[in-house]
């Protein structure tokens, strides 16, 4: 490899590098202890102020370097970006604890919208219009985590790497292990998630009912 090569490419490497220390001093710095409890109806159907943060940074991110880069250095630096973004927030996301309650807003008690929280309490979908819905309805900690993973999902999709797309779709679901009700834990983690199981059971670790709701049970059985 010719000297330049080597230059070009460390030169990419110290600025993914770059990229990536400041996402994480972003949610570090703009993440709030309290962003994943459990919220109140005065609370907007949002993306944490983090959130908003990192996406803006790497949206503007993003236009620089498809301006400065083309072809295969353009996919393999924005599929790095896009998997360093991806470990970056499993790691960030590990210093906190979850609320996984549904709780009615006070406007919504009719039988229907009981109806229709029971459903949504163990089918969650992943398009904005029912995440929207279910903010209506009922709003929990692992709810606002979900609607951050779909403007991080959003974000990494200009980046056009199929690659990345499927890891932020998968994280989508993931994190669905925040909301569901214990019982269905094992449905979701043996099922549509079982190729990343034991990253899955680490994440249920981080719920707030993990002892109280016996998960932790729920979860040595599933080992068992």
């Amino acid at each position: 490899m010719a000297v330049a090569e080597k230059a070009a490419l460390t030169g990419l490497q110290c600025s993914l590098d770059t990229l990536l220390a400041e996402v994480e001093r972003l949610l570090i710095a703009e993440q709030q202890v309290t962003d994943y409890k459990q919220l109140d109806e005065s609370i907007s159907p949002e993306p944490t102020t983090a959130c908003k943060r990192v996406v803006a940074f790497l949206t503007r991110m993003f236009e620089v370097a498809h301006g400065a880069l083309d072809g295969l250095n353009r996919v393999g630096f924005m599929t790095q970006l896009g998997f360093g973004l991806y470990n970056s927030l499993i790691q960030h996301w590990k210093r906190f604890t979850f609320d996984p309650r549904l709780r009615r807003a006070l406007y919504h008690r009719s039988q229907i919208v009981e109806h229709a929280c029971k459903r949504l309490w163990n089918v969650i979908q992943t398009t904005k219009l029912a995440i929207f819905f279910m903010w209506k309805c009922c709003l929990s900690g692992g709810l606002r985590l979900k609607r951050d993973v779909l403007e991080y999902a959003d974000c990494v999709r200009r980046f056009k790497i199929p690659t990345v797309d499927e890891k932020f779709s998968l994280l989508g679901t993931m994190v669905n292990v925040f909301i569901v009700a214990p019982e269905s834990l094992p449905t979701l983690v043996d099922g549509t998630l079982r190729d990343v199981r034991d990253e899955v059971l680490r994440l249920i670790e981080l719920r707030d009912d993990y002892k109280k709701a016996k998960v932790g049970n729920i979860v040595n059985s599933m080992n068992g």
